[in-house]
C-alpha cells in the first residue's frame, strides 16, 4: 500500500426512538474509522468535518495494557467501501 493515502476519523451514527412517556430520545454512538484509498474508497483527500459517508467495513478489536497496567481494548471499523454523499 505504499504511496495510498490513509484517513482515520471518528462518524456519528443516531438511533431516535420514543420514551415510555412518549418523548423523543435520540442515541448517538460513535464510531473510529481506518480507511486505506483503493478500488471501492475513493475521494480520501475531499473528506471533511461534517462530511455525510457511507462506510461498509469490518469491526477490529485491538487489546492493550495502559500505563496503570489495566488491560484495555478499543474497536475501529476497517472500511471496505467508502462513499462521500452529497447533502
Amino acid at each position: 500500500m505504499s504511496g495510498s493515502m490513509m484517513a482515520r476519523f471518528s462518524l456519528a451514527t443516531e438511533y431516535s426512538y420514543k420514551s415510555g412517556d412518549g418523548g423523543i430520545c435520540i442515541d448517538t454512538t460513535w464510531f473510529n474509522i481506518s480507511a486505506w484509498e483503493g478500488d471501492k474508497i475513493n475521494g480520501i483527500s475531499a473528506l471533511q468535518k461534517g462530511s455525510k459517508v457511507h462506510v461498509i467495513g469490518r469491526l477490529r478489536c485491538q487489546r492493550y495494557v495502559d500505563a496503570n497496567g489495566c488491560d484495555r481494548q478499543s474497536w475501529e471499523v476497517v472500511a471496505s467501501e467508502l462513499n462521500i454523499l452529497e447533502d
